[in-house]
C-alpha cells in the first residue's frame, strides 16, 4: 500500500496512509530554539505492521526523522486506533466511519490492521465517489463556469479511479484533451480556464490556464510571477511567460443551436479545439522593457514551428523525469 510509485492510485491517499502507518519516534527530535518544551525521551512505537510494506514505511522514517532533526522539530505522538479511523476515512471515502465500524476496529488485535483498512476502503466504491468530487472541484472550482460541463468533469475522473488510472495518464489527458465537453470530459479542466472569445494573441491569454496547471500539477504557485520575479522563490518573471507559451495553440468554441420553442438561438456545447500559434510570447517587465518567451520547461526547448504540438509536448516533460518527476511530489 505505501509502495510510493506515482503511477499507482496508492498516491492519491498517500497521506492519510503514511499518517497512520508510520513508526514515530520522538526520542531523536530536538526542541525548537525558545519553545520551551520539555523533549520527550520517551520512544513511541506504533503496534502495528504494514506486512511487506514495513521495510519501505523504515525508508520514510529515516527521512522524516533527519527532517525533523534538521529543523529542530518535535513530531506529535502516533494517532491512536479511534482518531486514526476517523482521519483515514475522511481522507479516502470522505465520511467518518460507521458506529459498528468503528467498534469493530478498536476490538482488532492483528497488528496489520490499519494497512488492511486502508485496502478496503480503496475498494469502497466511495472512494470513487469522494475523488471525483475533490479533483472536480479543483478543476473546475464548487460553482461551475458557463458553458463547462461538470457532468463531463466528473465522468471523466470517475472513469480514471475506477479503472485505477496511473497518474501520469490522467494528468496527460487533462493537459493534451481537445473536443467536445461532454464526450471528451477532460476539456472541461481547461475550458474552466480559457476566457470566452479569447484570442490566442492577446497578451494575457491563457494565464489562468498557466497558473492553474502549475499549481495543480506541478505543486508551484507562480501566478505572481505574471508581473515580475517572485519575491521569495527562484521563479523568475520570463518563466511564467515560457509556460504560458504551451497553452497558446488551444481555444474554446462556443456553440449555439436553434429552440423551435422559444424562436431564439440558445447555449449547446463547448469545444476545445487547437489553433496555429507558432510565434513567441511578448511580456513587459516592470521597468517597461518588452522581452519575447517561446515555450520551454525549466530550461527544456521544445520546437518553435507550427507543425509542433505545444500542449503535447508540454505533457511530455510534465509526466517524465525519472523515478520522481514534479506532478509525482505534487500528488504528495
Amino acid at each position: 500500500m505505501l509502495r510510493v510509485n506515482w503511477r499507482s492510485r496508492s498516491l492519491l491517499p498517500v497521506l492519510a496512509a503514511v499518517a497512520g502507518l508510520l513508526f514515530v519516534p520522538t526520542a531523536n527530535a530536538a526542541p525548537r530554539k525558545g519553545a520551551g518544551v520539555k523533549r520527550s525521551t520517551k520512544t513511541v512505537g506504533a503496534p502495528f505492521s504494514t506486512g511487506s510494506s514495513d521495510e519501505i514505511v523504515k525508508f520514510v522514517n529515516e527521512r522524516i526523522r533527519q527532517n525533523w532533526k534538521d529543523n529542530e522539530l518535535i513530531p506529535s505522538a502516533v494517532a491512536d486506533d479511534a482518531t486514526w479511523l476517523r482521519r483515514v476515512y475522511l481522507d479516502i471515502v470522505g465520511h467518518i466511519p460507521p458506529a459498528d465500524e468503528v467498534t469493530k476496529f478498536l476490538a482488532e488485535k492483528d497488528r496489520a490492521k490499519r494497512s488492511k483498512m486502508i485496502d478496503k476502503l480503496l475498494d469502497d466504491p466511495a472512494y470513487v465517489r469522494n475523488w471525483t468530487t475533490i479533483w472536480t472541484n479543483l478543476c473546475i472550482g464548487r460553482r461551475t463556469p458557463r458553458r463547462v460541463s461538470r457532468m463531463g468533469m466528473k465522468r471523466f475522473f470517475r472513469e480514471a479511479f475506477a479503472k485505477n488510472r496511473p497518474w501520469n495518464d490522467i494528468v496527460r489527458d487533462l493537459v493534451c484533451a481537445e473536443g467536445h465537453f461532454e464526450r471528451n470530459g477532460a476539456v472541461n479542466f481547461l475550458l474552466a480556464q480559457y476566457p470566452r472569445r479569447g484570442n490566442p494573441q492577446a497578451a494575457d491569454y491563457g494565464v489562468n490556464a498557466t497558473a492553474k496547471t502549475t499549481r495543480l500539477f506541478l505543486g508551484l504557485q507562480v501566478q505572481c510571477t505574471q508581473c515580475h520575479d517572485h519575491p521569495f522563490n527562484k521563479w523568475k518573471q520570463n518563466q511564467f511567460w515560457e509556460f504560458n507559451s504551451f497553452f497558446r495553440q488551444a481555444q474554446r468554441v462556443d456553440h449555439r443551436k436553434y429552440d423551435p420553442k422559444t424562436g431564439r438561438r440558445v447555449d449547446d456545447y463547448s469545444e476545445l479545439v487547437h489553433v496555429d500559434y507558432s510565434g513567441p510570447v511578448y511580456f513587459e517587465k516592470r521597468n517597461a522593457v518588452v522581452q519575447v518567451a517561446y515555450p520551454k520547461f525549466f530550461g527544456k526547448e521544445v520546437g518553435k514551428g507550427p507543425d509542433v504540438d505545444r500542449r503535447t509536448e508540454l505533457a511530455k516533460l510534465m509526466t517524465t523525469g525519472g523515478d520522481q518527476p514534479l506532478i509525482a511530489k505534487a500528488i504528495i
